[in-house]
């Protein structure tokens, strides 16, 4: 962080998204070398942004989710609210994207239903469905990745687009329908995180086969 007050070139290169996460790095200068071809990549949001909006409503999101779809706002607004995480996915071989904390709930379950709780892998929600396409197709195109998607159905005419979108991307995923919880019948309120996670446990195992993730 002195150096980088000086009129130096600095390089640094680690494994820990801790470390980078204590320096306030721009994005675009993070390569990112995550393959045996051992080739250094550049996170390119301009490219990701253009391809969804061809394919997204984005003029129909709300002002929070249009701002994720704006490159000149992208990076401040990761850095805001989901930096650790973006980081973190980094430097992950295999990235669950989800929408909140039951489906994050639901998935560590099937994880140690199916004795993958031990590999190398990051849960990362999106904050709803509408930015899912976008963190999906940005760490895609970047390559090198194991992705899985986990998202709800919803309003079929509203959020048909994005849902068509996400199931275009040939990745692994799994379409509640409507929703996570209505599909897998629990009865009690949405926001009780802690009454979802006893109702999961309860409930029997999650099989891989179905949920395909």
């Amino acid at each position: 962080m002195d150096l980088d007050h000086s009129s130096k070139h600095i390089y640094l290169a680690t494994h820990s998204p801790k470390l980078l996460s204590m320096i306030n790095v721009p994005l675009k200068n993070i390569g990112v070398i995550n393959d045996s071809s051992h080739k250094v990549k550049s996170l390119n949001f301009e490219s990701a942004i253009k391809e969804l909006n061809l394919k997204l409503p984005i003029s129909n999101f709300c002002n929070y989710e249009k701002a994720f779809y704006d490159e000149t706002q992208i990076e401040h607004h990761i850095k805001e609210m989901c930096y650790r995480n973006f980081l973190e996915a980094l430097f992950a071989k295999k990235i669950y994207f989800c929408e909140g904390l039951n489906d994050r709930s639901f998935l560590n379950k099937y994880l140690q239903d199916n004795n993958l709780f031990y590999d190398d892998y990051f849960i990362f929600p999106t904050f709803g469905k509408h930015l899912m396409p976008l963190f999906a197709i940005l760490f895609k195109n970047l390559g090198g990745y194991n992705i899985s998607l986990l998202f709800d159905t919803d309003n079929i005419m509203k959020d048909s687009k994005i849902n068509k979108v996400l199931q275009s991307l040939n990745l692994h995923y799994y379409n509640f329908s409507p929703n996570i919880e209505k599909e897998l019948k629990y009865l009690g309120k949405k926001s009780d995180v802690v009454g979802f996670v006893d109702f999961l446990s309860n409930n029997g195992n999650l099989p891989q086969s179905k949920y395909n993730l």
